[in-house]
């Protein structure tokens, strides 16, 4: 599901999309607290979140959404919709990068009117497209969202360490890297402080 959050002004432009588009799978929130609300009761999966700027009320609305993604889902994609010539919501654009930071985030910086047509781009459209197109740092280096979702960690920092006897009795291991600290990519200090637990855990264990 694609949600739109656009204001008082959500139904009129749902109901363009639908009438021009016969797009379905999208629903519409006057509110990004509305939003969170209606997700959590009726248990909704969010593909992506476009809102705009002007319907932000506090930067702990930002917070929310953002908290709440993080730990309930971290794919969905969130697109903010800022007036070009408004200081106001370059203002919030800032504070919406200040909390969102992943490459599955972006702003969408509008310096003209928009169509129907246009708001369908940014419901649709692929998020590095949006970003390299519209954003307010799409001069500046960012990951793109396709090396951010196929990114391996490499094989030198996926190291096993050998058995452990826990107190219970049952025999365990511990890895090291891989899935188990998350989805990064280690520095070469952290690199060398993973490798240097494993001498250790072998040197005590007596394992060669």
């Amino acid at each position: 599901m694609i949600a739109l959050v656009l204001g008082k002004n959500t139904p009129m432009i749902l109901d363009r999309l639908v009438e021009v588009y016969g797009r379905k799978d999208i629903e519409g929130f006057t509110t990004l607290s509305e939003l969170i609300s209606k997700v959590k009761v009726r248990h909704l999966t969010v593909e992506r979140i476009v809102c705009n700027a002007t319907g932000v009320q506090h930067e702990q609305e930002l917070s929310m959404v953002h908290d709440y993604l993080s730990q309930n889902n971290m794919i969905t994609q969130v697109v903010l919709l800022a007036r070009g010539f408004s200081e106001e919501d370059k203002q919030i654009v800032d504070v919406f990068h200040n909390i969102f930071h992943l490459p599955i985030y972006t702003d969408v910086l509008v310096n003209g009117s928009t169509d129907v047509e246009f708001i369908r781009s940014v419901c649709y459209d692929d998020i590095d497209k949006l970003r390299l197109t519209y954003s307010i740092k799409k001069d500046e280096k960012v990951s793109t969202l396709g090396a951010y979702m196929v990114e391996e960690e490499p094989e030198d920092i996926i190291t096993k360490a050998p058995y452990c006897m826990a107190t219970s009795g049952v025999l365990k291991t511990f890895t090291f890297g891989g899935k188990f600290f998350g989805r990064h990519r280690f520095t070469k200090q952290q690199q060398r402080e993973v490798n240097e637990l494993v001498r250790e855990a072998k040197a005590v264990l007596g394992v060669n």
